[in-house]
């Protein structure tokens, strides 16, 4: 015999049958397995094609399963966050956004300004008070020296 007649001859897997597995056993195995094999594609597709991508699988149970290249989370926010331009970020957002900062940090600088001058404020209050007999504090007045509508 020679060498070719041993090898086996190409034989390919026949067409599976399209249809609910009745079987709830059977049902959530071939969810497991052909969960699996999904998720091995689209890593494959993102190796071959140098293409981002992303996989969202929701279970009969509710649980989500989620795949992609680079991450799933950063290619669905790029999907999501697209314009209707074709671009992926959505400059009147972005415009938005960086105004509401400039915006927030203007008034932290009025209010960092203000609060700098109510400190200096305060301290010069604090030293007046330690120099001068003028600014002791109520409960620190003799009560015989005072009138009744005082006490």
């Amino acid at each position: 015999m020679d060498s070719s007649s041993l090898r086996k001859p190409n034989v390919r897997k026949g067409k599976v049958e399209v249809k609910k597995v009745e079987e709830k056993s059977k049902r959530c195995v071939t969810f497991s397995k052909r969960k699996q094999g999904l998720f091995n594609k689209v890593t494959e597709l993102s190796l071959l094609c140098q293409t981002e991508t992303a996989l969202i699988i929701n279970s009969q149970k509710g649980k989500l399963y989620a795949c992609g290249y680079p991450d799933p989370d950063s290619v669905i926010h790029r999907y999501h966050d697209r314009s209707g331009r074709g671009g992926y970020h959505n400059r009147a957002a972005k415009r938005r956004f960086q105004e509401s900062v400039e915006t927030l940090r203007l008034k932290y600088e009025a209010t960092e300004s203000k609060l700098k001058e109510e400190n200096m404020h305060h301290e010069k209050i604090t030293e007046a008070k330690k120099n001068s007999l003028l600014f002791t504090e109520w409960w620190d007045l003799s009560i015989e020296d005072m009138s009744f509508e005082q006490s």
